[in-house]
């Protein structure tokens, strides 16, 4: 059996973009880039945790009962 030595990027989605930013600041994440519609609102942005460790935030217009918008569902 092998086991998981790091992970090298996530991805979450957030109703609530800043005070997702402002919690893995505190865990000493950086804001890397972000991203932006074409409206030019902001839609998610790349956090590093330094040593090729990343978290990917993107906003959800609201929160789903289903857990996301997810391209996939769970089994059963």
């Amino acid at each position: 059996m092998s086991a998981v030595v790091r992970l090298a990027q996530m991805r979450i989605e957030s109703v609530d973009l800043e005070a997702s930013v402002a919690f893995y600041a505190s865990l000493d994440a950086r804001r890397l880039f972000e991203f932006c519609n074409m409206l030019d609102e902001l839609i998610g942005m790349y956090l590093s945790f330094g040593e090729s460790r990343f978290i990917e935030i993107v906003k959800l217009a609201e929160l789903k009962r289903d857990g996301g918008d997810c391209s996939f569902r769970p089994r059963g």
